[in-house]
């Protein structure tokens, strides 16, 4: 599940807890994301975009996916920058060390990073 997460110092906030469990995906993005535009000024819809593309499998495929989509929505380029990070949750394998009993197991995750323009 999408759920897009804004961080502003200045404003009251709370913690929430998200499990993130083998398998999901954590995307980070900047406004330049958020705020590209198509040619009738309307906002790029990352979360609906995101949300629908089942597809793409790794970090790299959800990323290049995104890549491509947002520069056809914005007509093939934009003004503003933009970087779009996608980390995904691994599952312990059988040659990994036992987790530890206090917390859940810690295995490197799967990065992926471009320039989006």
């Amino acid at each position: 599940m999408y759920r897009p997460t804004v961080v502003n110092p200045r404003a009251p906030h709370g913690v929430d807890t998200f499990a993130f469990r083998p398998g999901d995906m954590l995307v980070l993005y900047t406004d330049g994301v958020s705020e590209a535009r198509d040619g009738g000024d309307g906002f790029y819809p990352l979360a609906d975009r995101v949300a629908a593309c089942t597809d793409t499998g790794t970090p790299a495929g959800l990323v290049d996916h995104v890549r491509r989509d947002i520069l056809d929505f914005c007509g093939g380029t934009f003004g503003d920058d933009a970087a779009l990070v996608v980390i995904q949750r691994n599952a312990v394998t059988a040659g990994h060390a036992a987790p530890p009993a206090a917390g859940p197991p810690v295995r490197r995750p799967a990065v992926s990073h471009r320039n989006l323009r």
